[in-house]
């Protein structure tokens, strides 16, 4: 092979490196920070727009999954139980080390479905003393337009990677909660606030509280995030079944 000599080395300002960083991203895409302890999402580029249709003060995390596709639903919340379960079993620092990818089809604004591959890493927050997922989601629809949704876990220092991560449901059990409870965990999962599901049921706010602390407490759940998961894990469809 012979070297071309006349090629002038270009000045690092001169090189375009926004369109190298392009060839990384196949489809429109954004980004995005995933609070955990919050189970909520916190902040999202203004790219989302493009993608989903969706700005960034209009997707909170309900609604996120909201708009996930009913056959996808019970994948991905199996794929998020599982890291759960990871951080638990090896801790939150052993699953920083992984860059983590799955996919999913998302109902946009308009109404049409796309597929969203998301690709994330999960690292320690210094400010807030929280562990973070800090991501991508790209729209893939013209590369993958069916195929079921799996896990692949890449190692990120030359560890061991797994690839298709087998995901079991969990076991589905008898839903604990009372009528009333139940009237409560559907109105939460539509997105209603507690003053709103107060007014909804005639009830105070300090009462729908002190139902929600309890079907909490049922539950072992921390937010209501944690809740639909759960219910939708547990498959408990006369909870959530009419939403989508």
């Amino acid at each position: 092979m012979t070297i071309n000599r006349n090629i002038k080395i270009r000045e690092r300002d001169a090189i375009p490196f926004d369109k190298l960083l392009d060839l990384s991203m196949p489809g429109r895409h954004f980004f995005y920070v995933f609070d955990i302890a919050d189970s909520e999402y916190e902040w999202f580029s203004d790219t989302i727009s493009g993608v989903i249709g969706y700005g960034v003060d209009e997707l909170s995390a309900m609604a996120f999954i909201n708009n996930i596709h009913p056959e996808d639903k019970q994948a991905l919340a199996d794929i998020i139980i599982h890291l759960d379960d990871l951080t638990d079993e090896y801790g939150a620092e052993w699953l920083s080390h992984f860059s983590m990818m799955y996919d999913f089809r998302f109902r946009t604004k308009a109404g049409y479905y796309i597929r969203l591959l998301v690709q994330m890493v999960q690292q320690f927050d210094r400010a807030s003393g929280r562990y973070k997922r800090y991501g991508r989601m790209t729209d893939i629809t013209y590369f993958k337009n069916e195929g079921h949704t799996t896990l692949n876990m890449a190692h990120r220092d030359g560890g061991e990677s797994y690839i298709d991560v087998p995901l079991a449901s969990r076991m589905k059990f008898d839903c604990p909660f009372s009528k009333r409870e139940k009237e409560i965990v559907r109105l939460v999962m539509r997105g209603l606030q507690l003053k709103e599901i107060a007014d909804k049921l005639f009830i105070s706010p300090e009462t729908v509280k002190n139902h929600k602390k309890h079907i909490f407490a049922k539950t072992d759940c921390k937010s209501s995030i944690q809740l639909i998961k759960l219910c939708v894990t547990c498959g408990w469809k006369e909870l959530y079944e009419e939403l989508f």
